[in-house]
């Protein structure tokens, strides 16, 4: 009995890369490319006339509001808000073989690299690294991504730099990113209304 075809649509609007994408999916036993649009606007049109069973979306799309990242915090509020699984561009031909044919089975696949950054809850499903923030690391995040300087959230917070710098980096290192800037644009992409 041989195993129903994989048809998977590629949205993705950088060339090189769905180039790469459409050369690892033709060499892939049992996966079918099925179609490939440039933009969600494109990919709308598409959808419903070729009834995917996997869709890879690039989530850096030139026309949506996300912006190019591989922040743990992306691929933790991707999975709560329904994507069945998570590659960075950085994945294994091997690994998004797997992970397309995970996904197409219903399962959540996470690529490795993000894997051992993302939080499960005891019933394994994924937790939003914001909750692992205490009250004074959101309070600070919040300022953060609201533009405060760090004068600012020294003067608001009646904290000194030191401690202040402290809880810094404990968010950076629990939302897996480096500066401030990459901070506030991965909390503007995923919480446009605030966190």
């Amino acid at each position: 009995m041989s195993r129903k075809t994989i048809r998977v649509f590629l949205i993705d609007d950088h060339a090189i890369i769905a180039a790469g994408v459409e050369s690892i999916l033709a060499s892939a036993p049992g996966i079918e490319l099925v179609g490939h649009a440039k933009s969600a606007r494109d990919a709308w049109v598409q959808l419903d006339s070729v009834e995917p069973d996997v869709v890879l979306l690039d989530i850096s799309l030139k026309d949506e509001s996300w912006t190019a990242h591989e922040a743990p915090l992306y691929a933790s509020e991707l999975i709560r808000a329904g994507a069945v699984g998570y590659v960075t561009k950085g994945t294994s031909t091997r690994e998004i073989i797997h992970a397309i044919t995970r996904a197409a089975e219903g399962e959540t696949y996470i690529c490795e690299e993000m894997v051992e950054k993302i939080i499960l809850d005891k019933e394994g499903r994924v937790q939003s690294l914001l909750d692992t923030l205490n009250r004074r690391e959101r309070e600070v995040v919040r300022m953060i991504a609201d533009g405060y300087t760090l004068e600012r959230i020294e003067q608001a917070l009646d904290l000194d730099r030191r401690t202040l710098t402290g809880i810094r980096a404990r968010v950076f290192r629990k939302l897996g990113v480096e500066t401030e800037a990459q901070l506030t644009r991965t909390l503007h992409d995923l919480f446009p209304r605030g966190i």
